[in-house]
């Protein structure tokens, strides 16, 4: 009997028929016919950083871990191939060695790059798409074996659908992305109030690179997070910093979110805690080694993105709701902003955004909490991150995504007999 697997929160696990760990194109290419032949459904999982059921499946699970590393640097024109399992983290190593980076990240490096792509990961700041929009090419082996490889020259309709495709579309074995000249960013970490970044919202956007902030609720406190290009040295004994953001933040919260679970009622108390103990602190590194924080502290989380131009209100109703309803929980309210681009399933399709993610400790329970904060996001047109926890169905996100139709087009021209749909994903396509 295969093996159980399970995401990274927990939340979701499965037992598949089959779990296999391919090595090569050849090995992919197997394993989808004995799943055709047996009549069982495929489902990618990279690793386990999805909060939806997207990877669930009582059919073949395949892990592409075994089948990672980069493939192909082209120095000239900045295009780099790298396969599928390989981890951001690796990638981000391996491009420094060719003096090239990618241009902007989210705040985890542990994802495969692959899955990361497929369902639109984002970082931050006003210049910069999800990661998907670094795409510049892709090889898919679809459903019957084959295989194709599509960019906007090659296939471009597949190649539009394809770099944010949620695993329906076939199994991704090769990404080439478009990289940058390797740089250095300058960390800066401080509190703040959440009133003095709604005021000085528009700067803080325009005058930084990245920004983010960290509210926590029940109280004014915010942590802003800055990262701008710099040509100064990399900071000394940053060793010793990322040993003590591993053992003091992580440590320390995960104290604070094992008293929460535990006594429930002192979450606001133990929120303004929190928000008075911001860390303040500079630091310069290069790219890869910067954007991403240790999560050693497991939640279960929803995010959405609306449209910029209604954050601030819609954080106001989000304290107004916090403050009402006390809900029972010490994570911040993550804050971030994403240009517009024309990936059809991307959550930042047309128009700029900003995403509000909202988390809640492992064990702990968060329907009533994120269904509120979702009452809140559907009144502005929130779309719901792809691997993140939502209530969202076909008849919603055919509303919600203008070329919702032109994506299943594709979908159902690649995989007529919906090898690659779970359960999950018979109701986000209503197939």
């Amino acid at each position: 009997m295969s093996k159980q697997w399970s995401n990274w929160s927990g939340a979701v696990s499965c037992q598949p028929a089959v779990f296999a760990e391919p090595t090569s194109v050849d090995e992919i290419r197997a394993e989808l016919k004995a799943a055709r032949d047996a009549g069982r459904n495929v489902r990618v999982a990279g690793s386990g950083h999805s909060f939806t059921p997207l990877c669930a499946t009582d059919g073949t699970l395949l892990s592409l871990r075994n089948y990672s590393g980069v493939t192909d640097v082209d120095r000239d024109s900045r295009r780099v191939r790298v396969r599928a399992g390989t981890s951001l983290k690796t990638l981000g190593a391996a491009l420094a060695e060719h003096g090239l980076a990618m241009e902007n990240l989210g705040d985890i490096d542990v994802q495969a790059v692959a899955g990361a792509l497929a369902t639109g990961t984002h970082g931050t700041g006003v210049e910069f798409g999800s990661l998907a929009t670094q795409i510049t090419a892709l090889r898919l082996l679809l459903a019957d074996g084959s295989e194709l490889w599509c960019s906007r020259d090659s296939e471009p309709e597949i190649f539009h659908a394809a770099r944010v495709h949620l695993g329906a579309l076939g199994v991704v074995t090769e990404i080439e992305l478009a990289c940058v000249p390797a740089y250095r960013l300058e960390y800066q970490s401080e509190r703040g109030s959440l009133d003095e970044v709604l005021e000085n919202l528009e700067a803080l956007k325009r005058d930084n690179r990245n920004f983010e902030c960290y509210w926590f609720p029940y109280s004014d406190s915010v942590q802003i997070k800055r990262m701008n290009s710099t040509d100064a040295p990399a900071s000394g004994n940053q060793a010793w910093r990322r040993a003590v953001d591993l053992v003091v933040e992580n440590g320390a919260f995960w104290a604070m979110s094992a008293l929460t679970r535990a006594v429930p009622r002192m979450a606001p108390t133990i929120c303004r805690l929190e928000g008075y103990s911001v860390p303040s602190h500079r630091m310069v590194q290069a790219s890869h080694e910067i954007y991403a924080t240790s999560r050693l502290v497991r939640f279960n989380e929803t995010e959405y993105s609306i449209p910029a131009e209604h954050f601030s209100e819609a954080v106001t109703a989000i304290r107004e709701t916090m403050a009402r309803e006390r809900f029972a929980t010490n994570f911040p309210l993550e804050l971030r902003f994403v240009a517009a681009d024309d990936i059809p399933l991307s959550p930042a399709h047309g128009r700029a955004s900003a995403y509000i993610a909202a988390h809640m400790y492992k064990g702990m329970p968060y329907d009533a909490y994120f269904s509120a904060l979702t009452d809140i996001f559907d009144h502005y047109g929130g779309r719901p991150h792809w691997g993140k926890m939502h209530n969202k169905t076909a008849a919603d996100f055919a509303t919600l995504y203008p070329q919702w139709e032109r994506f299943l087009g594709v979908r159902r021209q690649l995989d007529p007999g919906n090898l690659f749909l779970n359960s999950h994903l018979r109701e986000v396509f209503g197939e």
